[in-house]
């Protein structure tokens, strides 16, 4: 692909630790590169160390910021001492910047050799910058350190650098582009000779407030006060091809204010999360879920299977990809767990919410508007990944024209978010709501609240998810 990112990364860790570690930290780059290699092929690829590229007498920070300047992603291997180097800190600062550059927000993919969930970010003895410790604490987790102590050319650590390499040349080959930004006011009313107009103020607060509220909970941000018009009209549905039996469940179209600011996950909750909550709660989930797999006749079909759950969906997950196979139980579960850890009142957001949250200020059909081409740069769908998984051939009604490099669920955070700043507000995967299930948007409140009327053994679900074609996303 003639957009690709050259295969050029910046690998960031402390001296101090792999000499600790016997330069174990070192062989782990080596064994990343040709990982990587193995995906990309021509051209060569390169994750620059400091030891191996800098020739003794040359000026090092010079060397450093030159070799940041020209990285399309960052591997930051994170220690507690990593976050009390002043310099570990600020090149991942520096590479944020370029990663800005480079119109992206995801192409820093923290390296957990040591655990940090101890390390007190407002302490500077503990941590040189709380802003860097948040940015890889809410980015890509790939999480090493049960494997620290592991030879490198084992079996384990092959499979999980070979996950890895995955990652990182998904993100390559996805296209750069420029960083959607919130929609810019209005310019100023052309008045009569005398004072300066005032400008008007931005209708969405830039940057929006971010929280996390318990160390294993989700990032929240602050989503502003508005209105907006909820559904689509007919028009759309046509012109998108919604299949008939789908048709009429976004109108009548209505105009809704959100009066009062509310809080919303970023990302959507991750299995890593989920499994916090399970470990603290002991909550039990059943042994069958429906999932979207082959048979044994080899044909993929949605089914309940016995032996399916969120630990054991019918593919590989990582702890930062989205948590599947949950039920609308147990989400309420999890958000109470949240509600009694943090001592706030946590809870599902309404359908309303979330579609006010999801198209940002857009009125398109999807936030990045009316066109199908994009979808692969801001969600996970049933691309080419899943179509080669599938065995199919290419069928622009079953399948976004773009390889992911994601058959499933992708890590949270992989793709481009809304103007909020929101991600995988589409795709990867089903997100709950607190409204009674309905067949039309006659019932919902003009105020954005949850629909409590209506089938109440049912609950709306938004958002689409990885298997979903273009007719359904």
């Amino acid at each position: 692909m003639a957009d690709r990112l050259e295969p050029r990364g910046f690998w960031s860790y402390s001296t101090i630790d792999d000499r600790a570690a016997g330069g174990h930290l070192s062989k782990l780059r080596v064994r990343l590169r040709d990982a990587l290699q193995l995906n990309v092929g021509r051209p060569e690829v390169i994750i620059f160390q400091d030891v191996t590229a800098i020739p003794h007498g040359t000026e090092w920070e010079q060397e450093i910021q030159k070799a940041l300047g020209k990285a399309s992603f960052m591997i930051p291997i994170v220690t507690p001492g990593f976050m009390q180097s002043n310099w570990c800190c600020k090149e991942v600062s520096r590479f944020r910047e370029r990663e800005k550059e480079l119109g992206r927000s995801d192409l820093i993919f923290p390296f957990i050799y040591i655990k940090t969930d101890d390390i007190d970010p407002n302490r500077e003895d503990e941590c040189y910058s709380k802003d860097v410790f948040d940015l890889l604490h809410a980015r890509q987790r790939f999480d090493f350190s049960d494997l620290r102590y592991h030879e490198v050319e084992g079996r384990d650590v092959n499979q999980r650098i070979g996950e890895l390499a995955d990652s990182l040349n998904a993100a390559l080959r996805r296209r750069a582009s420029v960083a959607v930004p919130a929609p810019k006011p209005p310019a100023p009313a052309k008045v009569p000779a005398g004072p300066e107009p005032v400008p008007s103020p931005p209708p969405f607060p830039e940057p929006f407030a971010i929280t996390r509220d318990i160390p294993d909970g989700p990032e929240l941000m602050l989503i502003p006060t508005g209105t907006f018009t909820m559904g689509v009209p007919p028009q759309e549905e046509e012109r998108e091809g919604v299949l008939k039996e789908y048709r009429g469940w976004s109108v009548p179209r209505k105009a809704i204010t959100i009066a009062e600011p509310f809080w919303l996950g970023r990302y959507p909750v991750t299995r890593g999360q989920f499994a916090t909550f399970v470990s603290e709660t002991g909550h039990k989930t059943p042994d069958e879920a429906r999932t979207f797999e082959p048979n044994d006749k080899g044909e993929w079909k949605y089914e309940t299977r016995k032996n399916r759950n969120w630990r054991n969906p019918g593919f590989k997950q990582t702890d930062n990809d989205p948590v599947v196979c949950v039920s609308h139980e147990d989400a309420m579960e999890y958000v109470k767990w949240l509600k009694d850890a943090a001592g706030k009142p946590y809870r599902l957001p309404s359908e309303a919410e979330w579609e006010y949250a999801a198209r940002a200020g857009t009125t398109t059909a999807r936030f990045w508007g009316d066109g199908r081409a994009d979808a692969v740069r801001y969600a996970k769908v049933a691309d080419r990944a899943l179509m080669t998984r599938m065995n199919r051939t290419f069928d622009p009604e079953s399948f976004f024209d773009g390889d992911s490099g994601y058959p499933f669920t992708a890590p949270v955070g992989s793709f481009l978010p809304n103007p909020f700043g929101l991600y995988d507000m589409l795709g990867n995967v089903w997100e709950w709501t607190a409204d009674f299930w309905n067949e039309d948007l006659k019932s919902i409140p003009p105020d954005g609240s949850a629909t409590t009327t209506g089938d109440s053994s049912r609950r709306a679900l938004r958002g689409g998810s990885w298997d979903d074609n273009p007719r359904g996303t």
